[in-house]
C-alpha cells in the first residue's frame, strides 16, 4: 500500500498555478514541489471554486475511495497509481499517488507533460519533444525522442554564444512563433565527450556531480543511470518569443551508412507523427476511450505544427544518423549540420 503521507498535500496548502500553462496542482506534496522545482515558482492564488477559465489540466491527490478505474505502474522500485477522467472532461483532471524516489519524475514526463500537451493544444500551441536554439533571428526546433540529443545540442550551442529557447520541450504557436519553456536539464556523464565546452561551463560542483553519476552507473552496471539535474537559469530563455525557422526532426536509422539532411517535408512528417504518438503513449494506454482520443489529438497537433510552418515559412527537414555512431560522432555531425557551434 501507498502511504498516505506520500500521497496528500496538506489541506492549508493553496493549489500552485502556472497560468501560462493551464496547470493547476494541489497534490500530491512531493509532485507539487518536483513540479515547482521544474517549471519555476507557482503563483499560489486560491482557484475560486476549485475552477478558473484558464486551467486545462488540474493534478491532485488520488483518493482512497477513487472510483475505478485507477491504474498502477512501476519502474524498478517506483510505483505510481493515478486515476484519469475521461477524455470528453474539461478541464483534464489527473489523480495520483506515488512511492519511490522517481516517481514524481516519472509521473512527469509520462503523464504530466502528455496531458498538458493536450491542453495547449487546444489553446493554439503544440507542446512538442524538442530543442529550441536561436540562429540568425529565428528558432531552429530539433525534435526527437528521448536520448536523441536535444538537450546535449542545445547545451553545446548555449556554450557557442546562442540563445536557447529550450533543451528537451518547446511550445510552438499556430502563429508560427515559438516560446521558450522552463524545465530542469537533465544531464548525463557522457556530457564531457559530448559537449565538452559546455561541461567546462557548469561549474566546479556540476562537474562533481557529473563524475558521482558515472560512478553510481557503473557500479550499478547501468542500472541506475542517474541524470544531474540543472537548473535552467542562464541557459534557457524561458520569456522569449522568436519566429521559427525551420523544424528538423533526428532520425537514428539503423541502416543509414552516414548522416543525411533531407529537405523532404513528405519525409519528416512520419517521423514528427512518431515523436508525437510516442509522446501521447502512456495516456492512450489508459483506456479504449483514450486511445481513441489521442489519434485525433496527435493528427491535431501536426496541423498545429502545419499551420505554424505556413505562417512562418518555415523549412521542415529530416536528418539521418547514423544509429551505430557513438554519442560524440553523431552529436558532433548533428552540430556541424545545423551549424549550432
Amino acid at each position: 500500500m501507498l502511504r498516505a503521507c506520500a500521497m496528500t498535500a496538506r489541506s492549508s496548502d493553496p493549489p500552485a498555478r502556472w497560468p501560462e500553462l493551464g496547470l493547476v496542482v494541489s497534490g500530491p506534496a512531493r509532485l507539487r514541489r518536483h513540479l515547482e522545482a521544474e517549471y519555476g515558482p507557482a503563483a499560489a492564488a486560491e482557484v475560486a471554486g476549485g475552477r478558473a477559465t484558464d486551467i486545462g489540466l488540474e493534478v491532485t491527490s488520488l483518493s482512497p475511495q477513487q472510483s475505478a478505474p485507477v491504474w498502477a505502474d512501476r519502474h524498478k522500485t517506483t510505483i505510481w497509481r493515478t486515476h484519469l477522467t475521461p477524455p470528453s472532461e474539461r478541464p483534464i483532471r489527473l489523480g495520483v499517488a506515488v512511492r519511490g524516489a522517481f516517481g514524481p519524475s516519472l509521473v512527469q514526463s509520462l503523464a504530466v507533460e502528455p496531458l498538458l500537451s493536450i491542453a495547449l493544444a487546444e489553446r493554439g500551441t503544440c507542446l512538442l519533444s524538442g530543442a529550441g536554439i536561436v540562429v540568425d533571428g529565428r528558432a531552429v526546433a530539433i525534435c526527437g525522442r528521448s536520448r536523441s540529443g536535444k538537450s546535449t545540442l542545445a547545451l553545446r550551442a548555449w556554450a557557442a554564444g546562442r540563445s536557447v529557447l529550450s533543451d528537451d520541450h518547446l511550445r510552438i504557436l499556430g502563429t508560427g512563433e515559438v516560446a521558450g519553456f522552463r524545465r530542469r536539464l537533465r544531464i548525463y556523464p557522457d556530457l564531457r565527450s559530448t559537449a565538452p565546452g559546455a561541461t567546462s561551463r557548469l561549474g566546479r560542483a556540476t562537474r562533481a556531480r557529473l563524475v558521482a553519476a558515472d560512478v553510481v552507473r557503473r557500479a550499478s552496471a547501468g542500472w541506475i543511470g542517474l541524470p544531474v539535474l540543472l537548473d535552467p537559469s542562464g541557459v534557457i530563455d524561458e520569456d522569449a518569443r522568436v519566429p521559427l525557422g525551420a523544424v528538423v526532426v533526428i532520425d537514428r536509422s539503423a541502416d543509414a551508412g552516414s548522416v543525411r539532411h533531407v529537405n523532404d517535408p513528405a519525409r519528416a512528417w512520419p517521423h514528427l507523427d512518431a515523436v508525437v504518438q510516442h509522446d501521447l503513449r502512456w495516456v492512450a494506454r489508459r483506456d479504449a476511450a483514450w486511445q481513441a482520443a489521442t489519434e485525433t489529438i496527435a493528427a491535431g497537433q501536426l496541423d498545429l505544427l502545419r499551420a505554424a510552418i505556413r505562417a512562418a515559412d518555415a523549412r521542415l527537414s529530416v536528418l539521418v544518423v547514423p544509429a551505430a555512431w557513438p554519442a560524440p560522432r553523431a552529436i558532433d555531425a548533428i552540430a556541424e549540420q545545423l551549424s549550432l557551434d
